[in-house]
């Protein structure tokens, strides 16, 4: 069963955690991190010296690696996972990271939003990034989920794609990625959802 499921929301809610251990668990998924994969394809077109030098790319630039990132998933056979951000903060500025353009190169089969409390997630943020990540306030955090909340009502509308929103509750992670696994095999029809 080839495509691509979405799992996605801030920074500090656990998706890339939930994504690692369902990895571990289900050798048919591949997961790619689009930061990450980005991050490594500018390293290796010299465009950056680290990962940590993206912030200095313009936004074109991010998006054309970002469309190339989603042209090399799309070949990938099998359960693809991939781990983005729906809405990005550059600034005073919102950015896409789930471009239609991009999206159109995957066989996109739904979208899973890994949610949490916002002093959860600054906690998190301060213990896996040294603090350097939380510098957002509870409402700014608040305000990205209403952000991420309209994009997504965006695409269960226009696309009918299924989306499920799963709150990772600090402490419960391992009921976090079990859910987050039903949803997978739900999506990809391989275990009725649960209602």
């Amino acid at each position: 069963m080839d495509g691509a499921v979405f799992i996605t929301g801030q920074s500090g809610v656990g998706k890339t955690s939930i994504i690692d251990r369902i990895t571990n668990e289900m050798s048919d998924c591949t997961a790619f991190h689009i930061g990450t994969l980005i991050a490594n394809m500018a390293v290796n077109k010299g465009l950056i010296k680290e990962a940590d030098d993206m912030k200095m790319l313009d936004e074109a630039t991010i998006m054309r690696l970002r469309l190339a990132a989603f042209e090399i998933i799309s070949k990938t056979p099998g359960i693809t996972i991939v781990d983005t951000h729906i809405s990005i903060i550059r600034g005073n500025r919102v950015v896409t990271g789930m471009p239609d353009r991009g999206i159109a190169r995957l066989k996109l089969r739904g979208i899973i939003y890994i949610d949490a409390d916002a002093g959860d997630i600054i906690k998190r943020r301060v213990a896996d990034f040294e603090g350097r990540r939380a510098k957002q306030a509870e409402y700014e955090i608040d305000a990205q989920r209403q952000i991420d909340m309209s994009i997504l009502g965006r695409y269960i509308t226009s696309s009918e794609l299924p989306v499920y929103i799963i709150k990772n509750r600090q402490g419960h992670i391992g009921e976090s990625t079990e859910s987050v696994k039903e949803a997978i095999l739900s999506i990809f029809g391989l275990r009725k959802p649960r209602l």
